[in-house]
């Protein structure tokens, strides 16, 4: 005879699943691609280092507007719209939609930093165009946030890269620090749109957003694989071996 307890845990894991594959299912229903991050990315590398950060805000902002948009009810018209992302709405400049991301759980706390850190340095490259530069202490504090520690991020990627026979990506000396701000970039960006996707379809479905993603790149949602494809696409073009990046 089977215990009332263990029957009370089949049925909890079940109802958990199901809610699982709804969050999976409502990630699949957002119209979104990433497919021009490469192209944004290959546009930066013949840019100067204040043009990079503009037109990279620019282009964060925007797809964050995008992002946000799939996720507000009711947004039906573009007056509605305006007074949502225009003048004094709450989603109005990047700040605010870093800041209202946040409290709505949309981002996590790690992610805010970064993107705080990075929003602050736009403003210094803004302010003071083409007299910014790397060795400026306030961009070097807003870099250390943002940094994603470059190496420990590759490594599992050279591992797989080795094991299947190929080149692996540049190790961190052969890095110079121009390539290691865009690759940071665009980990930024890949971690920002992850978020965007996956967190608010967690929580209105009360899973784990850690499930969603843990079920394989095969079987998580199209739009995450998407972006991952999109910036190993751009890795890959930054850090790769001649062999990889011709």
């Amino acid at each position: 005879m089977v215990e009332e307890s263990e029957v009370k845990n089949i049925v909890a894991e079940a109802l958990y699943l199901q809610a699982l594959a709804k969050a999976i299912e409502s990630i699949n229903s957002l119209e979104v691609r990433f497919d021009e991050l490469p192209e944004i990315f290959s546009r930066l590398t013949d840019e100067s280092l204040t043009a990079q950060v503009l037109i990279y805000s620019s282009y964060l902002e925007d797809k964050m507007f995008e992002l946000i948009s799939l996720r507000l009810f009711f947004l039906d018209s573009k007056s509605d719209e305006r007074r949502m992302f225009s003048g004094s709405g709450p989603f109005s400049s990047f700040e605010s939609r870093i800041f209202l991301s946040y409290h709505l759980g949309w981002l996590n706390s790690a992610q805010k930093n970064k993107l705080n850190a990075f929003r602050k340095m736009r403003n210094e490259f803004a302010h003071n165009a083409f007299r910014t530069n790397f060795d400026d202490p306030k961009i070097q504090s807003f870099l250390k946030t943002m940094d994603y520690d470059l190496d420990e991020f590759l490594n599992p990627i050279r591992s797989s890269l080795i094991e299947n026979g190929i080149a692996p990506l540049l190790e961190k000396d052969a890095i110079s620090i121009e390539k290691e701000f865009l690759a940071n970039l665009s980990i930024l960006a890949h971690r920002t749109f992850l978020d965007y996707l996956v967190l608010p379809s967690a929580m209105a479905h009360k899973v784990s957003p850690n499930d969603i993603m843990k079920s394989g790149f095969d079987s998580m949602p199209e739009p995450c694989r998407d972006i991952n494809l999109r910036l190993s696409d751009v890795l890959l073009k930054l850090l790769g071996s001649e062999d990889i990046a011709s």
